[in-house]
């Protein structure tokens, strides 16, 4: 049996290998599509954060989840955010893996 295999290549991060029909996790998705701008613990603090004007978010900021919500947190990882580097990542995930990864990203404030 051939087992095919979705590779998903990040702009800003490490490509991610996934067999095709199987989920990834959130935490690869972030590890692959986030990490490499927000951070490997969401601190804003990522490869590319030094060349990034204005900075990425930093997930890990309990004062950040005071205020965040998490529905214009899915559209901002769906659609981008004008103004910065944020690019839009709703052509290439699903409305469950960006729900997902929001989740995921709130993990970084415990």
């Amino acid at each position: 049996m051939v087992l095919a295999v979705a590779i998903s290549t990040a702009v800003c991060g490490a490509p991610f290998i996934a067999a095709a029909g199987e989920p990834v996790s959130a935490a690869a998705l972030y590890a692959a599509e986030c990490a490499y701008c927000h951070g490997e613990r969401g601190g804003g603090n990522g490869e590319a954060a030094g060349m990034l004007k204005p900075p990425p978010t930093a997930f890990s900021r309990a004062e950040y989840w005071k205020t965040a919500d998490r529905k214009k947190m899915a559209e901002t990882v769906a659609n981008g955010k004008a103004g910065t580097a944020m690019m839009p990542f709703g052509n290439r995930l699903s409305a469950e893996q960006i729900a997902s990864l929001v989740e995921y990203l709130a993990s970084f404030a415990k």
